[in-house]
């Protein structure tokens, strides 16, 4: 179930991105920074996952 959340992260981030650039240039900077965080956050988790297994 972590493979579609790392397809997902990414698409609503740049969504919300292209949403919020109505706000000034900083709110779409801090929201790609966070989703990409995310993002590498699950995938270091799946590598992890993997490198036990």
């Amino acid at each position: 179930m972590l493979l579609p959340w790392l397809i997902l992260i990414p698409f609503i981030g740049g969504f919300l991105c292209w949403q919020t650039e109505r706000f000034g240039v900083k709110v779409p900077r801090w929201i790609a920074l966070i989703t990409m965080g995310l993002t590498l956050v699950l995938g270091l988790q799946l590598w992890m996952q993997a490198a036990i297994l």
